[in-house]
């Protein structure tokens, strides 16, 4: 394994959620996670048509089945010639609002892989919301020596066996992408990054940290706010 980087050199890559590029619709009945995460593979094109959003592609094209990542050619060219690991490709054939059809994109497989989170290590602080206070982990981390060194990587499966579609980059691959102003796309570094804890209360509670309660609760004590019900004994 190479020497980590650092949280602070680590980046998320993902859907920017903008409503002005195109967003298509992957025309297909196979596992599009397990496709993403490269654990799967296609022998034939997959469609990727016009769903909504602008006209003609950007960059980047994301679809309404949250996590394909589909690559223009000078996006994975530029990966090529900077060295980029952690990834392969997929074919697919895109057509844009007038069903025009365009050859210069591909899938991207995500090969990389780093241990899944671990939220011991996030803080736990409140967001205001037009409904309240809600509490966010800050800071997305996992154990160090679990990245296979790979410049774009996603989770392993957690101690239950499920995965995500989160996709991870190194610094160098973000500094490409500033400098060659690649569009329809966010980073977000993970020291930095937040998500409701609502996300693993429901459905992944068993990666709750032991002390999360009491971590909610100083939350709300620091903010001076009262500590809502559902948090209570």
């Amino acid at each position: 394994m190479q020497n980590f980087p650092g949280f602070d050199h680590i980046f998320s890559l993902h859907d920017p959620l903008s409503n002005q590029p195109l967003r298509g619709k992957f025309e297909t009945n196979i596992d599009c996670l397990a496709l993403t995460r490269g654990e799967t593979s296609v022998t034939e094109e997959i469609r990727i048509i016009w769903e909504m959003g602008g006209a003609i592609p950007s960059d980047f094209i994301w679809t309404t089945s949250a996590h394909p990542v589909i690559a223009h050619r000078r996006i994975l060219d530029l990966l090529r010639e900077n060295g980029i690991t952690g990834w392969s490709t997929y074919p697919v054939i895109v057509t844009d609002k007038a069903g025009h059809f365009h050859p210069d994109y591909e899938g991207l497989m995500i090969n990389g892989r780093c241990g899944p989170v671990d939220l011991s290590r996030s803080v736990v602080v409140l967001s205001k919301y037009p409904a309240g206070w809600f509490p966010h982990f800050c800071g997305h981390y996992f154990t160090e020596d679990s990245w296979d060194g790979s410049d774009i990587f996603m989770e392993r499966a957690d101690s239950s066996g499920k995965v995500t579609a989160r996709c991870f980059v190194t610094e160098k691959v973000q500094q490409v992408f500033k400098r060659e102003n690649i569009e329809n796309v966010r980073l977000d570094c993970l020291a930095d990054k937040s998500v409701m804890t609502s996300i693993y209360e429901i459905g992944r509670s068993y990666l709750l940290p032991p002390d999360f309660a009491h971590r909610v609760a100083a939350a709300y004590a620091r903010a001076g706010i009262p500590l809502p019900r559902k948090y209570q004994g």
